[in-house]
């Protein structure tokens, strides 16, 4: 499970990435936006982070991780049936 926080308008959470890395996980709007679920890591030269969109990187998350993350972002900017989230 995911623990998730707020920061202003974006929710993350701390992640591990199957190769044992870690990242974080940010949601900022609905899955229409392609950059609405991203993941951020450090890259391994230190020239920062590195951001990429969650639908990029589905191979390197785990499959609950995943469902998690997608769940939130429905609940949180989505328009479907899904009940709202407070955080």
């Amino acid at each position: 499970m995911i623990i998730w926080k707020k920061q202003g308008g974006a929710v993350y959470g701390e992640i591990s990435l199957e190769d044992g890395s870690s990242g974080r996980l940010v949601i900022v709007d609905g899955a229409k936006n392609p950059k609405g679920a991203v993941l951020v890591t450090m890259s391994g030269t230190g020239s920062g982070p590195t951001t990429t969109p969650l639908h990029d990187v589905l191979d390197r998350i785990g499959s609950r991780q995943v469902a998690e993350a997608l769940a939130l972002q429905e609940r949180l900017f989505g328009s479907g049936n899904l009940p709202t989230v407070t955080l």
